[in-house]
């Protein structure tokens, strides 16, 4: 069965009840419009940007809309189903600025597993669930972006939310990134997450430091300075998770 939405001009399906309503939860009651709008404040037309964990792709539509004809958006999901409802969706817009790729992104060449939740289709996981339930798996081929790309490559921004891969993710995409010369990114912060994937969130955050980026806590309506990593460590010890934009420069350049 699919389920069919309209959002601001875009027709978009989901095989799935549960991302049925958090598009209409998008539709109705504006879901991170927060994000949205300062994504739409980075990233400029002619740009290539970076979908990872793109879904069944709201983020990526928004994201072609802000790079144009001439720009790109290249969009990364791993689970089968979300991906097949990406690439309709992509499709049945005509978005050709789109491109989409049924991938995993992480620090190596080869396959992971999938770790698929029936509760929440934006909940797969390339990375073990133990103590969590159990789930179906499948494989999808997992890449080190450093070298999916050629390296004359360069990129404008990047949406990441993969569930706690992040980490690795990063670790695989660190040449891109330097000879980009450290675009912006919009990740998802879930400590959790990220400790189960085997990545250490102190060391990520430090490596941000380290490369010149600020780090900024979205929290409703508004984007705050994280001054100290600390107190980002501290308060989302268990289960909480946030958004977070990485800058290399301050966000007063980017309105």
């Amino acid at each position: 069965m699919k389920f069919q939405l309209n959002i601001e001009g875009y027709q978009f399906q989901t095989s799935r009840f549960n991302r049925f309503l958090a598009l209409l939860l998008r539709k109705y009651v504006h879901l991170d419009s927060t994000e949205l709008k300062w994504m739409r404040k980075i990233v400029r037309a002619g740009q290539t940007v970076l979908d990872i964990g793109a879904n069944v792709g709201q983020i990526s539509i928004s994201l072609s809309e802000c790079v144009g004809k001439q720009g790109a958006v290249h969009a990364f999901e791993p689970e089968p189903q979300n991906f097949a409802d990406l690439k309709a969706n992509i499709e049945t817009n005509g978005i050709g600025q789109v491109f989409t790729h049924w991938k995993a992104i992480g620090d190596y060449n080869g396959y992971a597993e999938v770790h698929i939740s029936t509760l929440n289709s934006g909940d797969q996981r390339t990375y073990a669930t133990a103590g969590e339930g159990k789930r179906k798996t499948t494989q999808c081929e997992m890449v080190c972006l450093d070298d999916f790309f050629p390296k004359s490559t360069v990129i404008d921004f990047v949406k990441m939310d993969i569930q706690g891969y992040e980490g690795h993710a990063l670790d695989g995409m660190q040449a891109l990134l330097k000879r980009s010369n450290y675009p912006p990114i919009l990740m998802e912060f879930w400590r959790y997450g990220l400790e189960k994937s085997g990545s250490d969130p102190a060391a990520l955050l430090a490596r941000f430091r380290q490369q010149g980026y600020q780090i900024y806590k979205f929290e409703g309506k508004t984007l705050h300075t994280v001054l100290q990593d600390e107190r980002l460590l501290a308060q989302y010890k268990k289960r909480g998770y946030c958004n977070l934009l990485i800058t290399p420069k301050p966000l007063t350049e980017f309105t």
